[in-house]
């Protein structure tokens, strides 16, 4: 097991930690109380929940080398992204077609108006130029 912790310690330890709280939970339950609810309210539209959003989303693409470009950019630049950023990136990856943006972010077509005055794609095209159009593999989660 040891062996194990060294090579997975990531793995691991959230196991270790879910166990706990599956223990903790089974306990209240078992005395017959109910869990406590701590009473907070998660919100779709709070900023860490649309980063999660957008971190999932540009992960699970469909098309891999959508999935490579934005999964890399996000992992990377996401922590520098403001508010309306967030918004405009989000927009921008949920209507548009997955090749399309692929393809303007590359520099292989011209995007519309609408998509070059977006931030958030002006910073997706600087992030493609500083690594030369390369990608080699998919970020850690």
């Amino acid at each position: 097991m040891n062996r194990i912790k060294l090579i997975y310690p990531r793995i691991c330890t959230f196991n270790a930690v879910r166990a706990n709280l599956y223990r903790i939970q089974m306990r209240s339950v078992s005395n017959g109380s109910k869990p406590e609810d701590s009473g907070a309210e998660i919100k779709p539209n709070e900023e860490w929940v649309q980063r999660r959003r957008i971190t999932w989303q540009s992960r699970k693409r469909g098309i891999l080398e959508s999935d490579l470009l934005l999964s890399s950019f996000v992992s990377e630049e996401l922590v520098n992204l403001n508010k309306g950023e967030l918004d405009e990136f989000e927009q921008l990856i949920n209507q548009s077609n997955d090749w399309d943006l692929f393809y303007w972010s590359s520099g292989a077509t011209v995007p519309p108006d609408s998509v070059k005055e977006n931030n958030a794609f002006k910073k997706l095209v600087q992030f493609v130029e500083r690594n030369n159009n390369k990608i080699e593999r998919m970020p850690d989660l």
